[in-house]
Order: structure tokens, then sequence, then C-alpha cells
């Protein structure tokens, strides 16, 4: 219903007029069998789209689609940030991962990561022009997105140099067998489809960046911005600084967070801006 409503709202005064600064495109993906969307975005003059540019993959968040950062005013933000020299340029693209918080699901029955990392990030990047290497691209993402993008990054360390969650629930393995089993979180998403009954210890532990910081151990070899809201439900905010303590345990290196105010895009515009400069520097 979100995403109908905003759509509708797109289409009328006056944000049918707003100033858009990304391009959408979409691909027909062979693995989910239908129409993916995608939405890109180039550095504003003066500077050139090259070939060699960092690539910054952003993820939504549930309830939202790849064209958040235009809805909420990001895209022109990073643009300015370009254009005044806050940002190095890069290009930014911007999947639709719908309500699939960004894995294959444990039935079988979706497969966003794959779609994302085998399909839609290629075709993107061809779109763009871009020559694509490990070392130039960056994963970032807010709330489903946030945990999805340490999923994909930490999982995927081959291709990316860095991941950087904003206001994710990042759950360790008990809490993520709680949340499958949460009656009233299924309202928002098919949790018993997405992450199964709990039972299978196997598909949790492959799916969270606890277990796979354990596995992998304190050299990751990849940039982490880990952030959330001082005022955000402890679902997201004792989450994360639950992970940050981990990984300080743990002897990882990495940018930790709390800024001031909630959950949500107003807040986590200043805060996308720093940890893309983070993870870009």
């Amino acid at each position: 219903m979100a995403q109908l409503a905003r759509r509708l709202a797109r289409s009328l005064w006056p944000f049918g007029r707003r100033d858009r600064r990304l391009v959408e495109g979409a691909i027909d993906s062979r693995i989910m069998g239908r129409r993916m969307a995608f939405a890109t975005l180039s550095p504003p003059p003066p500077h050139a789209l090259r070939p060699d540019l960092p690539i910054v993959l952003v993820l939504h968040g549930l309830g939202d689609d790849h064209l958040a950062l235009d809805d909420f005013g990001l895209a022109a933000r990073l643009h300015d940030a370009m254009a005044r020299g806050a940002l190095p340029p890069f290009c930014a693209i911007a999947p639709d991962g719908e309500r699939g918080f960004w894995i294959d699901w444990h039935d079988g029955s979706r497969r966003y990561e794959d779609c994302l990392l085998e399909e839609v990030l290629p075709a993107a990047e061809r779109a763009l022009g871009l020559d694509a290497a490990r070392e130039r691209r960056h994963v970032v993402g807010v709330s489903m997105g946030g945990i999805g993008a340490l999923h994909v990054g930490l999982r995927h360390p081959e291709l990316f140099a860095s991941a950087a969650s904003l206001s994710g629930a990042i759950l360790d393995e008990e809490q993520a067998r709680r949340f499958s089993r949460d009656s009233s979180a299924k309202w928002f998403a098919p949790l018993d489809r997405i992450f199964g009954d709990g039972t299978d210890q196997e598909f949790l532990e492959a799916h969270n960046p606890f277990a796979v910081v354990r596995r992998r151990g304190a050299a990751l070899g990849q940039r982490l911005f880990i952030a959330a809201g001082e005022h955000e439900k402890p679902f997201f905010a004792d989450t994360t600084r639950a992970f940050h303590s981990y990984l300080e345990r743990a002897g990882v290196k990495h940018a930790f967070e709390m800024y001031p105010g909630g959950h949500g895009w107003r807040f986590w515009a200043p805060v996308m801006e720093r940890a893309i400069g983070f993870v870009l520097t």
C-alpha cells in the first residue's frame, strides 16, 4: 500500500514536478521471472561520467522503492555535495527490492540477492558505462536496506570494498529466530517464507552479520559504517549498538555513529552523505 500511495503521489502536484535527478531503468529478470526496476544517479556537471568512477549501491527500506532518493530529496542533496566538493564524484545505483529483505527467500520462491548481484547490478553498471571493479564498488542501505547492505556486502567481499548500514535491525541468530516467528511483523512481510520458521540454523547463520564476521575474522579487508538514531526503537538502535560492541570485541575496524533523531529519511539524509564520504575516502 505504501508503494502504491507513493506512486500515486508522484503523479500529482507538486510531486510530479519535483526536481528529479534519477534515471529509471528495468530488466527482464530471468531469476525473478518478471521486470525488475532500478534507478541510476550520475555525477552533476562539471564532473564527467567516466568508466572508473566509484559505484554506490543504495538499498531502500521496507515500503520504499528504487525512486526513494528522489522522493525524499537525497539525489539532489548528493548532487549538491558532489558539485561543491564535499563528496567525490560517484555513480549511485538504486534497485527496487520490494519487501524482500534483499535475500534469497528460504522457501525458494524469491531470489532477490541473486537477481541483484547477477542481473540488476551488472545491467545498471553497463547502462552507466562503468568499468566495475571491487575496489570501486560500495553498498549502503537504510532500515531493511541497512541490514541488506551488511548482508550483501559482508557475504560478497569479492564484489564490495565497503558496506554501510543506517538504522538496520542487525539481529543476532537468536533475535533473528524470534523475528521470523513474530506474528505482528508478518503484517508487513511474509517472514516465514523469507526466513523460514527459525529452525534452519544453517540458513540463519548464512544470513547473519554476527556469524559472517565470526567466520571471516577481524581482518575483513572492507570498510564498515554503522549508524542508528538516538531516538529509534530498540529494534534498530540497540541492535546496532550491540553489533558495534561485537565488532569492537572482535577487533574489526569500523565507523560507528548514534545520530540525533529517529527512523526516517529526514534523519538519514545527512548521515547517508557522511557514510558515502567515509566509504569513498
